[in-house]
């Protein structure tokens, strides 16, 4: 039943004049003035189930369209302008917890789609590469983040520099991502 329910309440959020036809996207609604990646692409591992009804990919679409030239992807955009707005001075990179290569392994495991993941699996490393340089990855494998990308909001993280919610979820991604490696038969991915 709440199952069923989840989609009514999707549907009632969903409106049309939130989808910018230009840009592709459609998002459920916030008060912010801006949406972020993290809350931005969890309902994509539910939007896949849709029926093609709502389109998991947009919302990934949109942020790979925002890669910057050195493979970075900033988290928070402006909902009328789809302009990056620097949230956090603590966080000048503008990181958040990374989701991309387990939304597109559970996209293809739903749709089958390799041409996407042709396409999109590129600039997932390209990210990923950006991503260890900046956290400055070291040879004992954490990376090191502001604590602004904390998802922990209850818990005191002020001095917390090697966030292990950030590192564990680093840890899946590249996992997700060499299994995608294996579905194109390219290895290895990083």
């Amino acid at each position: 039943d709440l199952y069923d329910k989840t989609w009514v309440w999707i549907s009632k959020a969903w409106h049309p004049e939130q989808k910018n036809e230009k840009k592709g996207i459609s998002h459920l609604p916030s008060e912010d003035e801006s949406f972020d990646y993290f809350t931005s692409v969890i309902p994509t591992f539910f939007l896949i189930y849709s029926g093609e009804k709502y389109d998991p990919c947009a919302i990934l679409d949109f942020y790979y369209s925002k890669q910057e030239e050195n493979g970075a992807i900033r988290s928070h955009f402006d909902k009328t302008t789809y302009e990056h707005i620097a949230q956090n001075k603590n966080n000048p990179e503008d990181l958040s917890v990374p989701l991309f290569a387990s939304a597109e392994y559970a996209i293809y495991n739903k749709t089958g789609n390799k041409k996407r993941l042709k396409d999109v699996v590129p600039k997932i490393k390209k990210y990923y590469t950006w991503l260890m340089s900046v956290c400055g990855f070291k040879t004992h494998g954490l990376l090191k983040t502001p604590s602004s990308v904390s998802l922990l909001g209850n818990v005191d993280r002020k001095n917390a520099r090697f966030l292990v919610e950030f590192n564990c979820a680093v840890a899946i991604e590249l996992l997700r991502l060499t299994e995608l490696g294996d579905i194109l038969n390219e290895k290895p991915l990083m």
